[in-house]
């Protein structure tokens, strides 16, 4: 259920057989870490760190399918000087009209207290005269301005199941984050406060990662308990948790953002990832299973972890067309080897051939100069013949 490494964080992983939290997208899954650490004291600076203990447990779930990431900012019209004058004279000049005419009437009613006959006439005529009046249109138009920005929420849906131990694999984290979004009792009026959160996703690709943020409370923990139980506990459970970011949200509460790209593995990496998406989408329908038998409990098991993982078909035929992409690398880089040396074979013989053209001059001159010594040789035997 948990275990602790060299430096004493102790680690929860749901599921916690079968697949297992990883640092590289082999399989297609997301994870959520949850680092829970308790909160010593706060400062009443809202953008100063938190002071928490050293020690630190990690929970780490598979992701939901869905995961909404909402912000909210609060604009509304601005409250100035001239916005309160210019409602103060508006409420004037609706007191001026209805006045005007409500007066006229009680002027006509004071006369009329001397003829007590006319009395519930004139009474009835201000009445008549109040209602006529018309209303008073008035607007005062002010600019939009910004006012704040909410904390950032993220609200996340996990599945637990039981994988042999009931308590550790439903009930356990349900209980234990329920502990620690509560405070300590310490004596009458002083408490220990709750423990606080970072939130982070993996494994992320370029340094990246979907969901990174800071000292978070956990505000809300719900548990859905589903049958059927063993041993007294369920054997499906569904937890809901609801945080919200300490700080205060600023352009600058983002890491830079920027654009991810692939390098020439790229084409590898998408092959892979398209044999990877049928497989995902087979876990995610083994794990929309909420309620299956008893009886059939560690059948569904096998098959939801005998899916999680690719065929081992399915990865011999990606590893084929890795070595496939790789011998025509080969072959290609093995043709421009042969046409280089065609090249070179072509520059030799040409320049052979200019050797032979060139030195055909000098043949001739020699032959030149052979032919007028041999008249000359002639004449040399025929006076020694003499």
């Amino acid at each position: 259920m948990s275990n602790e490494d060299p430096t004493g964080v102790i680690y929860y992983n749901y599921p916690s057989t079968g697949i297992v939290p990883h640092s590289n997208d082999h399989d297609g899954c997301l994870w959520i870490e949850i680092q829970a650490q308790r909160l010593i004291s706060q400062t009443v600076n809202a953008n100063g760190e938190p002071n928490v203990s050293s020690k630190m447990e990690m929970f780490r779930f598979l992701a939901p399918d869905s995961i909404i990431e909402h912000l909210g900012h609060t604009w509304a019209g601005y409250e100035s000087l001239y916005s309160r004058a210019s409602q103060a004279g508006a409420t004037a000049i609706k007191g001026i009209n209805e006045g005007a005419i409500i007066g006229n009437a009680g002027v006509s009613l004071i006369k009329a207290i001397t003829n007590t006959s006319s009395i519930k006439q004139k009474l009835a005529s201000m009445a008549t005269a109040a209602g006529k009046t018309n209303v008073t249109q008035t607007r005062i138009d002010t600019p939009l301005s910004y006012q704040d920005s909410d904390r950032r929420k993220y609200d996340f849906e996990f599945q637990l199941v039981d994988e042999g131990d009931t308590y550790n694999n439903v009930v356990f984290p349900v209980k234990k984050l329920e502990q620690y979004s509560c405070p300590g009792f310490r004596n009458g009026v002083t408490i220990d406060l709750p423990y606080v959160f970072k939130i982070r996703s993996f494994p992320n690709h370029g340094g990246k990662s979907l969901i990174d943020i800071g000292y978070s409370a956990l505000t809300v923990v719900t548990g859905t308990y589903n049958g059927p139980y063993r041993n007294g506990f369920p054997t499906h459970a569904t937890l809901s948790l609801s945080f919200e970011e300490l700080q205060p949200l600023y352009r600058e509460s983002f890491d830079e953002i920027e654009m991810i790209t692939t390098g020439e593995s790229g084409i590898a990496v998408n092959l892979q990832l398209n044999k990877l998406d049928k497989l995902t989408s087979q876990k995610n329908q083994a794990l929309s299973i909420k309620k299956p038998p008893l009886s059939d409990l560690d059948k569904v098991k096998n098959q939801a972890l005998a899916i999680k993982k690719p065929p081992l078909s399915d990865l011999d035929k990606v590893k084929k067309q890795a070595l496939a992409i790789k011998k025509q690398a080969l072959e290609i880089q093995h043709k421009a080897m042969t046409v280089n040396n065609q090249a070179l074979n072509v520059i030799n013989k040409t320049a052979a051939a200019k050797s032979r053209v060139l030195s055909i001059p000098r043949k001739a001159e020699a032959i030149k100069k052979q032919s007028l010594v041999v008249p000359n040789r002639v004449l040399s035997i025929m006076d020694n013949k003499r």
